[in-house]
């Protein structure tokens, strides 16, 4: 998520409570004019909430990585076919019906 994001989430709220007849499109537009007439000192917060965010997207897609979550789990039992590769039912058989240890 990015800083225009992170501000946008709740300026959109604030913008739709005070202006409840207004379509999204003009909201959007509402948004993009305040966004862009606003300077770093004041976008300085969703900047830094934007970078917090995306670190820890980040750590947590690499805890997945190292706990294995992203990945199939093989039990113990699997077996090697004559290539030496996995056979059985946790992978897919080729178009010829042998295993291609996908």
């Amino acid at each position: 998520m990015n800083a225009f994001m992170v501000w946008a989430k709740d300026e959109r709220k604030r913008l739709a409570q005070q202006n409840p007849d207004l379509h999204n499109t003009e909201l959007s537009k509402m948004q993009g004019q305040r966004w862009k007439s606003m300077v770093l000192s004041e976008k300085l917060l969703f900047v830094r909430e934007a970078e917090r965010l995306q670190k820890r997207k980040k750590q947590v897609k690499r805890m997945k990585r190292a706990d294995g979550g992203l990945y199939p789990v093989i039990p113990d039992s699997a077996v090697l076919n004559t290539n030496g590769l996995m056979a059985g039912k946790y992978f897919n058989q080729g178009s010829s019906g042998q295993n291609n240890g996908q």
